[in-house]
């Protein structure tokens, strides 16, 4: 090989690494906005999952409070014992 084919062969080479460079940033750029926009799904269903365990929760309560069967009572009672307690906390946080 001359000078000319070797320099010839590393430009080429040379295009052909910066184009797979753009390539592999462009595949990057969109897997990254995937990821933020399947971070965003999974936050969104979190916060919808918390909610609906205190929506849950709110009705476990206020059907062993209706019920007139005494384990359901006593559930009820411990319930509200837990939400008292969870009560007491947040007031201690933010009397901090």
């Amino acid at each position: 090989m001359n000078k000319d084919e070797l320099i010839l062969s590393l430009k080429t080479n040379i295009d052909k690494l910066k184009s797979l460079y753009e390539q592999v940033k462009h595949e990057n750029q969109v897997l990254l906005n995937e990821k933020k926009s399947i971070e965003e799904k999974l936050q969104n269903n979190v916060s919808k999952n918390d909610e609906l365990e205190q929506k849950y929760s709110s009705l476990k309560v206020a059907k062993a409070v209706l019920s007139t069967n005494t384990e359901d009572v006593s559930e009820a009672k411990q319930r509200i014992n837990i939400l008292v307690r969870e009560i007491d906390k947040c007031i201690a946080l933010l009397n901090k």
